[in-house]
């Protein structure tokens, strides 16, 4: 199994970023360096998973959110993050609306699955 460093240091990026913590920031608060989380992003470095867990407690998130995507047969991948959503929902008809706009979504890449195909 190959793992996908670019998006993993997409997600760090990204959570870094939804965080607003500066290069800066993280790379102090794991002991690192700017240019080696700049690295880390771009997915030139591959960091070690002591690593991934120090960036991953800096920005407050799981493990799970920064490697997700990388394990082929793991159904439970966003899970927490679907029930969060669906917490949130002051009422069914909220609920009920996300659900829609997801099932549009699953139905749209289906049928774009079906058409690259042909």
């Amino acid at each position: 199994m190959k793992l996908n460093y670019s998006t993993i240091g997409k997600r760090i990026q990204e959570c870094r970023n939804l965080k607003k913590i500066t290069q800066q920031l993280l790379a102090e608060k794991i002991d690192k360096s700017v240019p080696y989380i700049s690295h880390i992003e771009t997915g030139v470095k591959h960091p070690s998973l002591k690593t991934v867990i120090l960036i991953a407690e800096a920005l407050e998130v799981t493990v799970d959110q920064l490697l997700y995507g990388n394990q082929n047969f793991d159904s439970r991948v966003y899970l927490k993050e679907v029930n969060q959503i669906f917490e949130g929902c002051e009422n069914s008809y909220e609920r009920r609306f996300i659900y829609e706009i997801v099932m549009a979504a699953k139905q749209s890449l289906y049928n774009y699955k079906i058409s690259q195909k042909r």
